[in-house]
């Protein structure tokens, strides 16, 4: 299928549905969905595909965009706080956005 396009926080990322053999060949099978922060795509599982994984992979995003991937000694304190800071300025947009996300992802049919 060819990806949907969206830019977040003026950087374009690439998000796609994968069926589930193409995906497990792709990503293994332990999980649902992927977010590759080098190329900016993210990939779900069709069969696992719920507004729940596209929320959970648009934080993922939303966390690529902090920067902080060379900050190798994070707490879980520093991780929550950095999700809290999330939530209070872009939430509304990540909800907004996943939804919109997640429906256009549902009406794709898949080519497998």
């Amino acid at each position: 299928m060819k990806p949907i396009k969206i830019k977040i926080k003026d950087i374009e990322w690439s998000f796609a549905v994968l069926g589930d053999k193409e995906y497990v060949r792709k990503h293994g099978a332990d999980s649902q969905g992927i977010t590759d922060k080098d190329d900016k795509l993210v990939h779900f599982k069709e069969s696992r595909l719920s507004l729940a994984l596209v929320k959970h992979e648009l934080l993922h995003v939303y966390f690529s965009s902090c920067c902080i991937d060379s900050a190798t000694e994070l707490q879980a304190e520093d991780a929550e706080e950095i999700a809290a800071e999330i939530i209070a300025h872009h939430g509304e947009d990540l909800l907004k956005i996943s939804k919109k996300l997640y429906n256009s992802l549902k009406e794709i049919e898949l080519d497998e």
